[in-house]
C-alpha cells in the first residue's frame, strides 16, 4: 500500500512539472485537472487509512484561526468574507465561529492549509481589481482606466497618482479633470474598453463589479467541489460527518435536535398557532415598521467585466496546483 502511494505522489509531482514547463494555457490546466483528480484520490486514501486505524490514532479534525482584515469599505470587506466562505464550502471544512477580524474554520490540517493559500491568493487578486494602486511603470491611460473602473472620482484619481509619481504632485485643479477624461476616452477607444457614462456612476460600478465576481467565484468553486465528489462521494460524505462530529463538541448546542423536539427554538419554527402564548411565538406576531430596502442598481457590463475577472483568478484551478504542491 505505501508502494502504491509513493507511486501516486510521484505521479502528481511528474503532472505538476509539466504544468509549470508549459508554455499552453490549456496544456497546463488539463494537466492540473489530473493532478486533482490523482490528489482528490490520495486524500481518499489517506482518509480511508485512518478510518481503519483503532479510533484513538485516527488524524482528528482540528480547528484554526482565520484572520479576515477589516480594511476597506463594508461592500468590500463582505465580499472578502463571502469569498472566504467559498473557498472553506470547497475544501469540505466548516465554518465554526464568526468574530471581530477572527473566523474559526474546523476541518483537517491539509485542507486547512490549502484554504489558507487558496484565500490569500484570491484575495491579493481581487484587492488589485476592485481597490488597484496606481502603476508608474503603466502609462497614464491604463491608469486612469483600472481607477475609474474601481469607482474612484478623478480628483481622487489624481490625488493617488501624484502620491505615486505618475503625475505630478500639483493641487488638484478644473484642467486636470478635463485633460484625464481626454486620455481615459481614447484608451477606452483605442482597446474597446466600455466606457462609464453618467448612468453608470462610479459606485454602482464597483458594486455591480464585486456582484459578478462574487457570482462567478462561487460557480467555479462548486464546480470544482462536484468534480472532487465524483467516485469518491460515500468517502468525502464520511470526512464531512467526522468534521461536524467535532463541531458539535466544540459547540454542543449546534448539535441538531430530535424532530419530536419542544424546546422553545423547534417549537418556534413549527408553531402555526395565532394564538400560542409562548413569549417567543408572542414576540414574532408583534407588529414591525416597515423600512423601505435601499435601491441598488445594477450596471450589466460592470457584472460581466467582474465576472471575466473572476475567471483570471488562481483558485489554485486544482488543490494541487496551490497548497499541496508544497506539501509533497
Amino acid at each position: 500500500m505505501d508502494e502504491d502511494r509513493g507511486g501516486t505522489l510521484r505521479k502528481i509531482r511528474a503532472l505538476i512539472d509539466k504544468a509549470n514547463a508549459t508554455t499552453f494555457e490549456a496544456e497546463r490546466d488539463t494537466f492540473l485537472a489530473a493532478a486533482d483528480r490523482l490528489m482528490t484520490k490520495y486524500s481518499v486514501e489517506e482518509f480511508e487509512l485512518a478510518m481503519a486505524r483503532p479510533a484513538a490514532e485516527r488524524e482528528k479534525p482540528e480547528v484554526r484561526d482565520f484572520q479576515i482584515s477589516d480594511e476597506g469599505d463594508f461592500d468590500f470587506r463582505n465580499l472578502c468574507r463571502k469569498i472566504f466562505h467559498a473557498v472553506v464550502s470547497a475544501n469540505r471544512a466548516i465554518i465554526a465561529d464568526y468574530g471581530w477580524g477572527t473566523i474559526k474554520v474546523i476541518g483537517y490540517k491539509r485542507d486547512l492549509d490549502h484554504i489558507d493559500l487558496v484565500f490569500t491568493s484570491v484575495l491579493l487578486f481581487v484587492t488589485n481589481e476592485v481597490v488597484p494602486k496606481p502603476d508608474p511603470a503603466q502609462d497614464l491611460g491604463t491608469n486612469l482606466y483600472k481607477l475609474k473602473l474601481a469607482g474612484y472620482r478623478w480628483q481622487t484619481i489624481h490625488t493617488m497618482m501624484a502620491s505615486k509619481g505618475v503625475v505630478p504632485d500639483e493641487p488638484w485643479e478644473r484642467r486636470h479633470g478635463v485633460k484625464y477624461t481626454s486620455v481615459y476616452k481614447k484608451h477606452c477607444e483605442k482597446h474597446g474598453l466600455p466606457q462609464l457614462t453618467k448612468e453608470a456612476a462610479p459606485g454602482a460600478w464597483r458594486e455591480s463589479f464585486m456582484a459578478g465576481f462574487m457570482s462567478r467565484i462561487k460557480e467555479r468553486f462548486q464546480k470544482q467541489a462536484k468534480e472532487d465528489e465524483q467516485g469518491y462521494g460515500i468517502v468525502l460524505h464520511g470526512m464531512q460527518d467526522a468534521i461536524k462530529e467535532a463541531l458539535y463538541e466544540l459547540y454542543p448546542d449546534r448539535r441538531p435536535h430530535p424532530k419530536d423536539c419542544e424546546c422553545d427554538s423547534c417549537h418556534y419554527v413549527k408553531c402555526h398557532d395565532q394564538k400560542c402564548t409562548r413569549p417567543r411565538c408572542v414576540e414574532a406576531r408583534k407588529p414591525v415598521r416597515y423600512k423601505a430596502p435601499k435601491e441598488r442598481y445594477a450596471n450589466m457590463v460592470a457584472w460581466n467585466a467582474g465576472r471575466s475577472s473572476a475567471d483570471r483568478a488562481d483558485l489554485g484551478s486544482t488543490k494541487v496546483g496551490g497548497g499541496k504542491q508544497g506539501e509533497l
